[in-house]
């Protein structure tokens, strides 16, 4: 296996872990002031890699298999996805955890699977292989959802077309996707049924 697909294999285990960090956030939603700070510290530190030396090669040498070119020199991708799940949390509660999970799971299913498999490619690098690995990825979320099978379901593929087509930056975007869809489709046509966070 070659050192690039070894770093987006890492990259998209961190990418997964960002679940865990959305259930904390909600937990902290009552306390806007948590909530905020653990946002706040995550693209602090971010920032100060940027501006010092020291700290950039502390990052590197732990994390640096996932960070791609475009991040060296700028705020990293954990950064906006960290702002993503705070905006997401703030909007829409409740909903942002099934939102977060289709988005978080789908994307990293869709990454992996098309890095490995996909031949079908789009002009922005996308893959048929992948898009259907997202949604299989949604399916199973949905399996376990339980009787919120069919919104979840719904709201997955909806998202699935924006990664597919690679909305700009993915990691704030395709949360709020996921948890407005979820949120709209739940509380229009399945608002009688009771929400278990995945």
């Amino acid at each position: 296996m070659d050192k690039a697909l070894k770093g987006e294999i890492f990259r998209k285990t961190i990418h997964i872990l960002a679940y865990p960090y959305a259930v904390l956030a909600f937990s902290a939603k009552e306390d806007i002031i948590s909530l905020f700070g653990l946002t706040f510290l995550i693209v602090l530190v971010d920032f100060l890699r940027i501006k010092f030396k020291p700290l950039n090669r502390l990052i590197f040498l732990l994390w640096g298999r996932s960070i791609r070119a475009h991040e060296r020199r700028n705020l990293s991708d954990a950064s906006v996805m960290a702002f993503g799940i705070f905006i997401n949390v703030l909007i829409f509660g409740k909903y942002a955890l099934v939102g977060l999970a289709i988005s978080i799971i789908g994307d990293a299913f869709s990454a992996l699977f098309g890095k490995f498999f996909g031949k079908r490619r789009l002009k922005n690098g996308k893959s048929i292989e992948g898009f259907i690995a997202f949604n299989f990825a949604v399916f199973i979320l949905a399996i376990l959802s339980g009787d919120m099978f069919l919104p979840v379901l719904l709201a997955g593929f909806i998202t699935s077309i924006f990664e597919l087509f690679s909305v700009p930056l993915e990691n704030l975007t395709l949360g709020l996707i996921s948890s407005s869809t979820f949120f709209i489709l739940q509380r229009t046509f399945w608002n009688n049924y009771t929400l278990h966070p995945l």
